[in-house]
């Protein structure tokens, strides 16, 4: 299906993303403080919830901190296995918090069968540091205002993602990153897709058919 005038125009217009390089660096920040909940049980899952206090500009890591909210499920008896390899699931648009699951059902458990995935609230949404009103308000003028939205696009929440992972996965160490509900121009989409970030950001191996079946192939 072909895309309206206003929606062709509005994406021509978009900035182009700077260049950067996470990995590098995440390897100068001192590991992010986190905060984790005791493991809890539901229906067949166990789930722990994670908090991280990380850079709103990680070119000045000192300065001031957003928390960054994240849930950890697995399968119950998969919960002992420290080898199990880890998935992080990035909502897409518009702004959303991650799914909060209550049932071990759909493409979570598919997920499940082989991964320990993060459900992660990207920052701006969620449990994560949000833009209210009242954030904005502290801002002398409209372009103040702008600048401070520009922390919150794709290019941070990679690197967010990649501070998490040296803290739960380990520095070296690869996870696999889920955005099955954004198309492919999805910034962070995009950003996965792009070096240095893609060499530790893989495909999830769920069923092609399962993809097929709910319309993300």
């Amino acid at each position: 299906m072909g895309q309206c005038c206003a929606c062709q125009q509005h994406r021509s217009s978009l900035p182009t993303l700077p260049a950067f390089n996470p990995s590098s660096e995440i390897k100068k920040m001192q590991t992010p403080i986190s905060d984790s909940s005791p493991p809890r049980k539901l229906d067949g899952m166990v789930l722990r919830d994670h908090r991280f206090q990380l850079p709103l500009v990680y070119s000045d890591p000192e300065g001031e901190k957003l928390e960054i909210f994240a849930r950890e499920v697995c399968l119950r008896e998969s919960d002992a296995d420290k080898t199990l390899p880890w998935a992080i699931y990035f909502q897409g648009g518009p702004g959303c918090a991650s799914p909060r699951p209550t049932l071990n059902s759909g493409w979570i458990s598919e997920v499940l069968k082989t991964h320990r995935l993060l459900l992660l609230d990207q920052r701006g949404t969620g449990l994560s540091s949000r833009v209210l009103p009242q954030t904005l308000a502290k801002f002398p003028s409209a372009q103040k205002q702008a600048d401070y939205l520009t922390h919150f696009r794709a290019d941070n929440i990679v690197r967010d993602a990649e501070a998490i992972r040296n803290t739960l996965v380990g520095p070296g160490s690869k996870w696999q990153g889920i955005n099955p509900l954004s198309p492919p121009s999805d910034p962070v989409q995009r950003r996965l897709q792009s070096p240095p970030a893609k060499s530790n950001f893989l495909a999830v191996p769920v069923s092609k058919s399962y993809f097929t079946e709910t319309g993300l192939s």
